[in-house]
């Protein structure tokens, strides 16, 4: 009897779990209601480059011509080389004077899991994050090249909307704040004699609301900033580690965003806020309202003290993954 007791509860907990699966779709995945495809990373084809460096002897002898100097050609203006993970690039030392009489140099990645040199200057780029590549000379003369790795590029279109709006938003606030707290108009007049007529000051006014409502908007120009973002909403996404429906901001230091991706890229604040974890059938002007109806991600939002901001997002048909981050630079 007991052993037959023991069989049907069994069963019984084996069928109450085949109900509750079974609403599920074959291949998908449910939270808080949401139905949503897992996503799968990409499988990575890695391009193939050389051997690595082996450092030159110093075989001069007396009246050769030494170098003097040495610069890597085949990078950005500011020194920076862009690829994406598996890609490779071709980088070029440059010695002076141009004709020692030993040429030969010494290429070094100061993180191979991150990005490979070969003797030859081919870069191979591993894994998304940055790393240093140096070029020296037999002398010690050297130059060095920072390589920014990413697995994701982003969805500029969504991100630069969701960005617009929260920088519209800004503007007008801080400008209002401004305005509250400058002299009234009657103070202003009678403060300054012979001031310029009220066409002409109209006309000024207009031509500088643009600039006057720029300096309050958040810069987008921080590269590294733009592509560690992108590069952990894209994980967020793969792992599914994404568990809220809602803006949480926080401090510096509280999660993955601060203390593995903005390390990876070397990029240095004083503080940062995110938006965590926010994903579903949102728009960007969705988005934006939540943010702005919250009055902790409101007042993040408004913080004179931020200067940057990037928006990395990914849509996976009709989920979009959002992550925000906010950084006040030293």
């Amino acid at each position: 009897m007991k052993k037959i007791i023991a069989l049907l509860c069994i069963l019984a907990i084996v069928a109450c779990a085949f109900v509750s699966c079974g609403g599920d779709k074959e291949g998908s995945e449910s939270f808080q209601g949401t139905e949503y495809e897992p996503i799968k990373r990409e499988e990575i084809v890695y391009e193939k480059i050389g051997e690595p460096s082996v450092k030159p002897e110093n075989t001069y002898k007396a009246g050769d011509i030494k170098e003097i100097g040495i610069t890597i050609e085949g990078a950005d203006e500011d020194g920076t080389l862009v690829l994406k993970v598996g890609k490779k690039a071709s980088l070029t030392s440059k010695l002076f004077p141009e004709n020692p009489a030993i040429t030969t140099v010494y290429w070094e990645s100061s993180n191979e899991k991150i990005v490979k040199v070969d003797k030859d200057g081919n870069v191979l780029a591993m894994a998304p994050g940055c790393a240093t590549i140096a070029c020296t000379t037999v002398l010690g003369f050297s130059d060095t090249v920072k390589v920014l790795v990413y697995e994701y590029e982003g969805n500029d279109e969504l991100a630069n909307e969701l960005i617009t709006l929260l920088n519209d938003a800004r503007a007008k606030e801080l400008s209002k704040a401004t305005d509250a707290d400058a002299p009234s108009e009657e103070a202003t007049d009678a403060a300054t004699e012979g001031a310029a007529s009220e066409e002409a000051a109209s006309a000024a006014e207009g031509e500088d609301a643009t600039d006057e409502l720029a300096q309050y908007k958040l810069k987008t120009d921080d590269i590294m900033l733009k592509y560690a973002v992108n590069q952990r909403v894209y994980e967020e996404a793969c792992e599914g580690t994404m568990d809220s429906t809602r803006p949480d901001f926080y401090g510096i230091g509280k999660d993955r965003q601060h203390t593995t991706v903005l390390t990876d890229y070397e990029i240095h604040s004083r503080g940062s806020t995110c938006l965590n974890g926010i994903w579903g059938e949102y728009t960007a002007e969705q988005v934006a309202e939540m943010l702005l109806s919250s009055e902790d991600s409101k007042k993040a939002i408004m913080n004179k003290n931020y200067e940057y901001i990037a928006v990395g997002c990914y849509k996976n048909g009709e989920v979009t993954y959002w992550l925000v981050t906010m950084i006040i630079p030293f």
